[in-house]
């Protein structure tokens, strides 16, 4: 039940007449408008239980209830912010103290990743669907005022600055998001598919719970690529994200020589090209690509060059047709010179459907462009890399994406070639460390 009233007293003496037996305090939710705080995740467990909330959403009620404290006895109490007590049972009260037990790692992951972005995380007791909400501090703003006071022509952006919500995150533990992501991290909590899910889940809390994102484009950019995997797009078609392979999985600037060779599979698009354009600045001498599609390897190869002045080679060639054609190409790449250093695997497909959707030819298909093309690749490369100058130790790299850490629903194919490959980088780096070269899985989201 709720009312909707942008005076406290009107309503308040009604709603203290129709308070639960248990309940001590009045509830209310400040916001934009009716529609957005009904749907709002601070309401989901109130609603649940029956328990009676105020709208308020008129401008005004901000700084009315910053004055307006109790009424008739009782505490106002904004479902916004932190330290929400709820009539609880004793069975309740249990099951939530386990839960703060059970989940207590995943909360300290998550604040170290998530660092000054956040001042606490803790067990919510406020969400029943959504994974996650943003409360604030019992004496800063609502993230409704902060958006009122950023809107003052005539603001005092020291008071801004002092005044703004000190976040803090809430996560539901019976959401299988938040279970499945703690699981994740038990397992291997340096698993960089952990930082992406974290703050992914981070970005959408602030959005739903009022606030703006501090750089929309790069929640944009993770957005997109979920929306090009569902509609089963090529991955190597990806816009491009140079800082997918970051800086430390690739040596220091300083490192690099004019005698090193990079070869790039996938590398006529997206992540692929990022990465020709970046170690090419970085001061390497030759950049190779290899990819199905010509006249994108032409363009591709073109607009490198542009941009930096590097040597590119490319290579037109289906790296899943067997290893006799990727080894005669692989042998004309290397008479061009340079020290092969480095092996990037971007190339990659994607595909919905559920089981019953997907033919055996589709996990075929999935097994060959994602997987088996990998493993082609580098059985043919591996043999040279072991032969190069170990002072500096040769690597390959796999570009996969989120499916190869956790399966996603209507993705049964896809899913499964990217663990493989996951499986596959694991393995690999336990065989080729002795040799002097590392093997990187890194995972997009």
């Amino acid at each position: 039940m709720t009312r909707t009233t942008s005076i406290p007293f009107t309503l308040n003496s009604e709603y203290v007449g129709r308070m639960k037996e248990n309940q001590k305090s009045i509830y209310y939710i400040t916001g934009e408008s009716k529609d957005v705080v009904s749907q709002s995740a601070f309401v989901e467990r109130l609603k649940k239980r029956g328990l009676e909330v105020i709208y308020m959403i008129e401008p005004i009620d901000e700084y009315v209830v910053q004055q307006l404290k109790t009424y008739d006895g009782k505490d106002l109490v904004s479902v916004c912010k932190e330290g929400l007590q709820l009539p609880e049972d004793e069975e309740e009260k249990k099951k939530f103290e386990e839960d703060k037990v059970k989940f207590e790692a995943l909360c300290k992951i998550i604040k170290d990743i998530l660092d000054k972005k956040v001042e606490k995380v803790v067990v919510s007791n406020r969400l029943v669907n959504s994974p996650c909400c943003i409360v604030t501090s019992q004496f800063g703003w609502t993230a409704n005022m902060e958006r009122i006071m950023k809107a003052q022509a005539l603001r005092d952006n020291s008071t801004v600055g002092y005044m703004a919500a000190k976040k803090h995150l809430e996560i539901n533990p019976d959401n299988s998001i938040v279970d499945s992501l703690r699981k994740k991290a038990n397992a291997d909590k340096n698993d960089k598919s952990v930082k992406d899910l974290v703050l992914l889940l981070f970005e959408t809390a602030l959005l739903s719970s009022g606030f703006t994102l501090e750089d929309p484009a790069v929640f944009s950019q993770r957005i997109h690529r979920m929306v090009k995997l569902g509609l089963g797009i090529d991955e190597d078609d990806d816009a491009d994200l140079g800082d997918v392979v970051a800086d430390e999985e690739m040596p220091p600037l300083e490192a690099y020589s004019y005698e090193w060779h990079f070869q790039i599979k996938g590398g006529s698009s997206g992540i692929g090209k990022a990465t020709a354009k970046e170690v090419l600045k970085r001061g390497t001498s030759l950049v190779t690509l290899w990819a199905r599609n010509k006249g994108k390897l032409e363009d591709a190869r073109e607009e490198i060059i542009k941009e930096t002045g590097g040597r590119v080679n490319i290579f037109s060639v289906d790296v899943t047709g067997g290893l006799s054609g990727i080894h005669n190409v692989f042998e004309e790449t290397i008479r061009d010179g340079g020290d092969l250093r480095m092996v990037i695997h971007c190339a990659g497909s994607s595909m919905a459907g559920t089981i019953e959707d997907t033919s055996i030819e589709d996990y075929n298909c999935m097994m060959n462009i994602n997987y088996f093309g990998t493993v082609n690749v580098t059985k043919v490369v591996l043999p040279h890399l072991k032969k190069e100058n170990k002072e500096i130790p040769s690597r390959i790299t796999l570009i996969s994406s989120i499916a190869g850490v956790m399966g996603l629903y209507g993705f049964t194919a896809y899913s499964a070639s990217k663990f493989a490959l996951r499986g596959f980088a694991e393995s690999l780096e336990m065989e080729v460390r002795p040799h002097g070269i590392s093997v990187t899985f890194k995972s997009t989201s």
